[in-house]
């Protein structure tokens, strides 16, 4: 087997030649680091040693990592973490030591014997069920986008283990199915005149959340002998509870355990003790698959490499299966609702699990040829979207640790008819779980973030996200003008028929419209153009709320609601702007040509105003909120512009702000915001893609990959951190909070979704984006005031539904409920004189014909404006006071 021995050299190499390589952060870091029991050389680590390493990590139940990471020094300190080594510690629940009380760890031991020596290479059995013994010597781990690839020696023998998990973008079958595949590769060469078995199990914490706990929450096993050539366990709760979570466990389902037959081959399910006791002295298992009485189970396989055709390798694979998956509002008759069960995907091929297990494991050549290919794709893609070098390297690091983590967060969905008893491939929706930061069920600012990998890999993915989103809302059931913010808590997609969701007004009605003007360039106008045909009723809904209320934004939460509510957000104000230009796109698409000229010449006007408000006075950067000159923020949402290719910003705005973030660094990463010193990840990549400056996008890159690299956090890759400590945010510096494992990380791949974006609209090296139109005022002076009245107007007319299509007044909804609003305005003073639309028409139907007409000569356009000097008092006067409306 030489490509172990390659690979074990290559991944020396690599670590020794990358810049910043995580050998040289751990050295500097010696001190706090927990290591795992070795003797012999340490292991390497390519590209980089992460904070938790993917070894089964395919859904939100089905996401199991090796945490590496640790930070004796800090306040909780970080503890979970094994340096890396696979030996020594039990792999992790994603939860790892945060986000669920009481037990994560999930037993899946690994043992190999040679010449009857008995060497651990996975888990912590040693010293806890079984005699101590020696781990066996892990020569170097290397992860790709699908893999992670662990090499060691025992006794002599040099072996591989590769945790595979698939990621098939194009086939929805393949995705769907909960499993993932252990790989273990003896090299022949160093088996000559070698006595060799091997030995791995899990237990019964793979299948609920209430640990240690048998005697209220027994177990049931089922042990399928043979499928196709595999055999399986199943395990699942006596009784089983339906949509429920326990410490984020499924309470129901069955977890898979299988194996693909071979010479030598055993089995048996019992007690730990007994199972792992008997391997260490017979080197095999006896046939015994009793039903479970009691905790503390094995549910163990074993092969004897000694018996004649059992080959040099093993194959098994690890899943976790619910029936039903998930359920989903649906409208019914006469304003009524119900939960309708969904069923995953792979159901239309595969109604027994056993099916489905036995096609997994045969299917793993073809598995493994795709994913050596798409790691291959990702990564050379990743080095060309930031052209290469070491910050081509150090980019290509960070995507490919994103990739299994953001994946394993959505599940595709299938309906079941029951008058044919089928299910219903073509009823096909793909929900998401907000992992870690509160369970919510397809939240529209998660998947947000997360849109760039799924765009990267199949734009489809993304529609199919934003489906369920759409279906809700149309359906009448939601009583608000604005966009939803989740559908409920996972795994139940029960609404909010009350309007009461956390509200995000501005955030998801832009997130919703940006990112289907995003799908529709990716796939075309003819295959785009039956989807937006369908939806355009309800975005036209969300784009008159942001002609309404994005301009100033009310006081109100944005994505990142750990921050707390603000007024006057200028990321919030640049999103809906940026969604009225895109509400264009879709018009264009339609052959709407009067309406994608309204929405671009009022997001034309808007950005305008968006200068005079959003720029600090000295011109430097845009501040946090209108009129708040000291503070600023990561304008992350000016990606909206770059990647559809609006043209709508100045290039004067991207030069601010590349010139700005330099000199707000910290340490490990450049602050969200002036309130506080944490900083997301994700964030960082958007504002990185967006740059206009080849050293402020590399900036991000290399503060971000020094963060993951760093060796001080122990749980799957972290997306809010603190920029001066290098961990999670903690006191003194902010509150406590921990988001891992999130869906969000998927955004760490924009670059590329530009990259992609840019080929999609026709934009290339001798073709570039070109910038929108120049800041047509000073910076740092107010916007003028004939302006300021156009736009009034315009929001006037909006509200009045005189707006092109737009002809419902401010406030419509299709729902049955009553509406969730915005509070009136404060009562306005009368010397202000705001436009009156029923005294003063004139000044709305100037709005309407400049909308229409796009925007006038400055001379004209004070003319038109016939109530310009009161409507830019009413706007300044708005904008002073903060519009502090309030959300009932």
């Amino acid at each position: 087997m030489r490509f172990l021995s390659l690979l074990v050299l290559a991944g020396a190499a690599r670590v020794a030649a990358a810049p910043g390589g995580s050998q040289a952060v751990l050295a500097a870091q010696a001190d706090d680091l927990v290591f795992g029991q070795q003797k012999g050389a340490a292991s390497t680590f390519s590209p980089i040693n992460p904070p938790s390493i993917p070894l089964a990590v395919k859904s939100p139940y089905l996401n199991v990592w090796a945490p590496s990471g640790s930070l004796l020094s800090a306040s909780p300190p970080n503890v979970q973490g094994n340096g890396g080594y696979l030996a020594g510690a039990d792999p992790s629940f994603w939860t790892s030591g945060y986000g669920a009380d009481g037990e994560h760890r999930m037993a899946w031991t690994g043992l190999i014997q040679v010449n009857n020596v008995t060497y651990q290479w996975m888990g912590d059995a040693f010293g806890k069920t079984v005699a101590k013994g020696s781990n066996a010597n892990q020569i170097s781990f290397e992860y790709t986008a699908t893999r992670s690839i662990y090499a060691f020696e025992a006794g002599g023998v040099l072996f591989n283990a590769t945790f595979l998990t698939p990621v098939n973008p194009t086939d929805y079958l393949r995705q769907s199915i909960p499993m993932s595949y252990l790989h273990i590769e003896l090299d022949k060469h160093t088996l000559v005149g070698k006595s060799v078995q091997l030995y791995t199990d899990i237990d019964e914490r793979w299948s609920t959340g209430h640990d240690y706990d048998y005697q209220n929450f027994p177990m049931t096993v089922l042990f399928d002998a043979d499928t196709n050539g595999t055999s399986s366990y199943f395990v699942q709760r006596t009784n089983p509870q339906p949509y429920t979570e326990f410490r984020q466990r499924a309470e129901w389902g069955s977890v898979a355990w299988a194996v693909r037959q071979q010479p030598g081959l055993s089995s048996r399910n019992n007690n730990n003790v007994v199972t792992q006791l008997e391997f260490l002295n017979r080197g095999k298992l006896t046939y015994d698959h009793y039903p479970t009485g009691g905790p503390d189970n094995s549910f163990a396989y074993a092969i004897d490499f000694d018996v004649q055709g059992a080959g040099h390798d093993a194959l098994f694979a690890i899943g976790h299966f619910r029936t039903p998956l998930i359920n989903y509002i649906r409208a019914g008759p006469n304003g009524t609702s119900y939960l309708e069960d969904r069923y995953g995907y792979w159901m239309t091929e595969f109604p027994a699990y056993q099916d489905a297990v036995a096609f997994f494991l045969n299917d793993f050549d073809k598995a493994l040829d795709y994913a050596v290919k798409l790691d291959a794709q990702i990564e050379q893609d990743a080095k060309d979207a930031v052209g290469g070098g070491d910050v081509g390297d150090q980019y290509a690091a960070i995507v490919a640790l994103s990739v299994r983590q953001a994946m394993a967060t959505i599940e595709i969905s299938v309906g079941y008819n029951r008058t044919s008893k089928s299910y219903v491939k073509n009823d096909t929706l793909i929900f998401l779980k907000e992992i870690s930061s509160n369970g919510d069920m397809s939240t529209v600012d998660v998947f947000f973030p997360q849109f760039p990998l799924l765009t990267y890999l199949n734009p489809d993915l993304l529609r199919d996200v934003m489906l369920p989103i759409f279906i809700y809302t149309e359906s009448g059931l939601y009583p608000n003008k604005w966009c939803v913010h989740d559908l409920g808590v996972y795994p139940s997609a029960f609404g909010h028929n009350d309007g009461m969701d956390e509200a995000m007004q501005v955030e998801e009605s832009g997130n919703m419209i940006l990112l289907t003007a995003h799908w529709a360039q990716m796939v075309g106008n003819k295959t785009a153009k039956p989807f937006l045909k369908e939806h355009y009723k309800i975005l036209q809904q969300w784009a008159q709320f942001l002609i309404e209320d994005s301009l100033v934004p009310a006081e109100q939460l944005s994505t990142d609601d750990f921050a707390g509510t603000l007024v006057n957000q200028t990321n919030l104000a640049i999103k809906g702007i940026e969604g009225i230009a895109a509400m264009g796109i879709i018009a264009d698409v339609l052959n709407h040509t009067k309406d994608a000229a309204m929405y671009r010449n009022i997001s034309s006007t808007y950005i305008q105003l968006f200068y005079g408000y959003s720029l600090s006075k000295d011109g430097s950067h845009t501040t946090l909120n209108y009129g708040s000159d000291d503070s600023w923020g990561t304008l992350y949402n000016l990606f909206g512009d770059r990647l559809l290719n609006l043209e709508l910003v100045a290039k004067e705005l991207y030069d601010i702000q590349d010139a700005w973030y330099p000199r707000k660094a910290e340490r490990w990463a450049v602050p969200l915001d002036s309130r506080h010193k944490w900083a997301k990840t994700d964030w960082e990549m958007f504002a990185s893609a967006t740059a206009a400056n080849g050293s402020t996008r590399d900036l991000f890159i290399e503060k971000t990959y020094d963060f993951v690299s760093n060796g001080r956090t122990d749980s799957p890759f972290v997306d809010l951190m603190e920029s001066t400590t290098g961990d999670t945010p903690k006191p003194p510096f902010d509150p406590l909070v921990h988001f891992l494992a999130r869906p969000v990380v998927g955004g760490h791949l924009m670059h590329m979704a530009i990259a992609k974006a840019d080929k999609a609209n026709g934009l290339s090296k001798k073709h570039p984006y070109a910038y929108g139109p120049a800041i047509k005022h000073p910076k740092g002076k107010k916007p003028r005031k004939e302006d300021e009245a156009q736009a009034q107007a315009i929001i006037e007319a909006s509200r009045q539904g005189r707006l092109g299509d737009i002809s419902t007044a401010s406030g419509y909804a299709p729902g049955n409920s009553a509406q969730r609003r915005p509070k009136p305005s404060p009562p306005r003073v009368p010397q202000l004189n705001a436009i009156d639309p029923i005294n003063n028409p004139a000044a709305v139907n100037a709005a309407v014909q400049a909308a229409a007409a796009g925007p006038a000569p400055q001379a004209q356009q004070a003319k038109q404006s016939t109530g310009g000097k009161r409507a830019s008092k009413y706007v300044s006067r708005v904008m002073r006071k903060g519009r502090q409306q309030a959300f009932a």
